[in-house]
């Protein structure tokens, strides 16, 4: 009788760990889903127990993220992040960029599941950090992501970024379109040096993110745009492919755009374009990001789109 129960008890945990291998692919393998931060994320710098120095807490912390299923075992699933796309807003206004990659897991094969996420994320370009959540436990409910992550394993003086997530619907990506766009490539004043000119074509996607004192955030997703072509360019000059992603922020009269890009075969880079005048409508932006604040050699985005529809998303 013992072992019937024995045998019926691993049966039914064979059968719930099986269920939760289920749910936590819910991604297709080798598909991407995009994924965004909800208003429950936070990013905060400081001193955890057993230290007392302050702690200081961000006021948010916004952007998206892309998941990749890569690896299904008996043990649960694994994943790629990628093209993590992150700003954190501190209380004195300034900003930080933040980049990277890594891996998120969901270990399954336990009466007690756990979930894993490893980052190395860059802040304003500088040197890669490795956030590490250690193995957490896992509340059963992907493909919502709540996971907390650290750089000195919450211990004393560290960074701490809490992950709150979830995947990005399509409808919810408002699709616009370059018209009237251009690349500019060389000097500003006060350098002298040349500078051209050349057409700028492609799509990209918005994601409404968070609305906070009138601020709107949205996440810049699905950059494909192409430099030049063979009307606007030497017969000999190839086009150039841009990929990347950024962000994209509104308030009053004034908008602002934060992109992380590759032109050809260029290392990323950051394109800036400070606060601007704007329309109050966002079925159209104009605006210019620059890779140098605008001053002598830069290389600056002149946009110009249009979407033909305005989604209500989020």
């Amino acid at each position: 009788m013992r072992h019937r129960l024995w045998i019926i008890g691993l049966a039914l945990m064979a059968l719930l760990c099986t269920c939760r291998t289920l749910e936590a692919q819910s991604i297709s393998a080798n598909a991407t889903q995009l994924y965004y931060l909800t208003e429950e994320s936070t990013y905060g710098e400081g001193c955890l127990p057993p230290c007392a120095c302050p702690w200081f807490p961000s006021i948010a912390i916004d952007g998206t993220f892309e998941l990749t299923r890569t690896a299904t075992t008996p043990l649960g699933t694994e994943y790629k992040v990628s093209n993590v796309n992150w700003l954190v807003t501190n209380y004195d206004g300034s900003t930080l960029t933040v980049t990277g990659s890594g891996e998120y897991s969901i270990n399954t094969w336990s009466l007690l599941p756990t979930h894993r996420m490893r980052l190395k994320l860059s802040f304003d370009g500088g040197a890669a950090q490795l956030f590490d959540s250690g193995t957490m436990q896992w509340d059963d409910n992907f493909p919502r992501i709540d996971i907390d992550m650290a750089v000195n394993d919450f211990f004393c003086y560290d960074q701490v970024i809490g992950v709150r997530a979830l995947p990005v619907n399509n409808s919810d990506i408002r699709r616009y379109t370059l018209t009237d766009s251009a690349y500019q490539f060389g000097c500003l004043p006060p350098c002298l040096c040349p500078i051209s000119i050349t057409g700028l074509n492609g799509t990209f996607g918005l994601v409404r993110l968070t609305e906070r004192d009138g601020v709107t955030t949205y996440g810049v997703v699905r950059i494909a745009w192409t430099i030049g072509g063979p009307a606007t360019t030497p017969a000999d000059a190839e086009p150039m492919r841009v990929r990347g992603r950024g962000i994209y922020r509104t308030q009053d009269d004034e908008h602002r755009i934060w992109l992380h890009a590759t032109v050809g075969d260029t290392p990323e880079d950051e394109f800036d374009s400070e606060w601007m005048t704007r329309e109050n409508d966002t079925s159209t932006i104009d605006i210019a990001a620059a890779d140098n604040d605008f001053y002598c050699f830069n290389r600056v985005f002149l946009i110009h789109a249009v979407t033909p529809t305005l989604s209500a998303g989020r």
